[in-house]
């Protein structure tokens, strides 16, 4: 079986989808639920992985693709390839986003029932021709290959399902649907587990694009992923030290305090001995610790940074007027979008040539070309962006309506 870390993949998954915050707040050593829950709900979370892997996607369909084929049956599957109504459009940007944050993904051709024996006029009405859908890394079971190189087994967890165990108990176990030359088939995950339904492959080849051959052990957008849930930490941090510690607490002469362990804050006391030099009086807290804690999470912002410099985009940020939100904007590079327009041509292909041998039709070339040209000005953009990053060095701070401006007057030049 393919050893891979499955729930990193699963973390860069959940990020790509809407999140509460409270499952990215961790608590404090000896923090009490009650208290958690306070700071839970008054903690905030951007999702900056989230806009920058869409940064390096959407710039693709700023303007349609276009798309030529003579074959109507494909015109047809183009405007609806999952029989869910998703357009060609909508399912490459899905595609696109799951091989920049993961670095590959899976696209599977659905369509068990001989279209041999019908008429084309009855395939169009009865929708007859294949569909497709997709699998993250995440939900990848198993994958086997020949002496050739080529897949000759693939399975993925498709659901769960609820059964009564020998012991009398119910118990959830995960569905396992698995694609042979010769075969369809689901089963459940237990070991040696029969069939619980089996088709015979009218394709006579494995239905499934895998956009990638290689799947790493872990996906390479995971440090983004930890930076993300980090920076949102340290803000919740810093957040509470303020709250909690922004007034000064009372030092107490006190021998036999209680025996509750008592929390440092605004209504918290500090026992010292009676006999000691000290006098009962209001201190503060040392704000080194504040200090440390903001430095902390200027490094892991300037870390995510780099790394997004990596993908492929460039970084603008800035402090929202709270001070407390830290906004991130991300502009892909030209090179990397290019690439990735050529990569979107290459998997619609693959898809165009799957369905020609599924459904037997006509097989002239299909025409599909994504947009790649995405900036105008580019030296004016990158020197605008240049004076942010200098102008911030020697200590010049924009406002937040300064750098909206800047951002509108950038986003004119793409």
């Amino acid at each position: 079986m393919i050893q891979f870390n499955r729930n990193d993949y699963f973390k860069t998954f959940r990020l790509m989808r809407d999140i509460d915050v409270k499952d990215y707040i961790y608590p404090f050593p000896n923090e009490s639920t009650q208290k958690f829950i306070d700071r839970k709900n008054q903690s905030f979370f951007i999702n900056h992985f989230k806009s920058l892997f869409q940064s390096l996607v959407i710039p693709l369909f700023s303007e349609n693709p276009i798309r030529e084929t003579e074959n109507k049956l494909f015109e047809l599957f183009l405007e609806d390839v999952d029989r869910q109504g998703t357009s060609m459009n909508k399912f490459m940007y899905d595609i696109l986003i799951k091989y920049k944050v993961q670095g590959n993904g899976f696209i599977i051709f659905n369509n068990y029932e001989d279209i041999d024996k019908y008429t084309q006029e009855e395939i169009i009405d009865k929708r007859l021709f294949p569909w497709i859908t997709s699998k993250d890394v995440y939900e990848l079971y198993d994958i086997q290959y020949n002496k050739e190189g080529d897949i000759k087994k693939i399975e993925f967890y498709n659901g769960k399902e609820t059964i009564l165990s020998i012991d009398g108990m119910y118990k959830e176990i995960d569905i396992i649907i698995g694609f042979t030359k010769n075969e369809i088939y689901t089963r459940t995950n237990e070991r040696d587990s029969k069939r619980l339904k089996s088709f015979k492959n009218e394709f006579g080849f494995i239905p499934v694009i895998m956009l990638n051959n290689k799947i790493n052990k872990s996906p390479e957008s995971l440090n983004l992923a930890d930076l993300t849930a980090s920076i949102s930490n340290q803000f919740s941090e810093q957040r509470a030290l303020e709250r909690k510690c922004a007034f000064a607490f009372l030092q107490v002469p006190e021998d036999n305090p209680d025996e509750e362990p008592l929390e440092i804050g605004a209504d918290g006391v500090l026992y010292i001995p009676s006999d000691s030099s000290k006098d009962a009086k209001y201190i503060s807290p040392d704000p080194n610790i504040l200090k440390v804690l903001i430095e902390n999470a200027e490094k892991s912002i300037s870390i995510f940074k780099q790394e997004a410099d990596r993908q492929g985009a460039i970084t603008i940020s800035h402090n929202s007027k709270s001070g407390f939100a830290y906004e991130m904007e991300f502009l892909a590079k030209d090179f990397v979008l290019k690439n990735l327009s050529l990569f979107a041509e290459e998997i619609e292909r693959k898809i165009f040539d799957l369905f020609v041998s599924i459904t037997g039709t006509y097989a002239k070339d299909y025409n599909i070309r994504y947009n790649k040209e995405f900036k105008r000005g580019n030296k004016n953009l990158l020197e605008k962006i240049s004076i942010v990053e200098q102008s911030k060095r020697i200590g010049i701070e924009f406002t937040k309506d300064e750098l909206e401006n800047l951002k509108k007057d950038i986003l004119n030049t793409l």
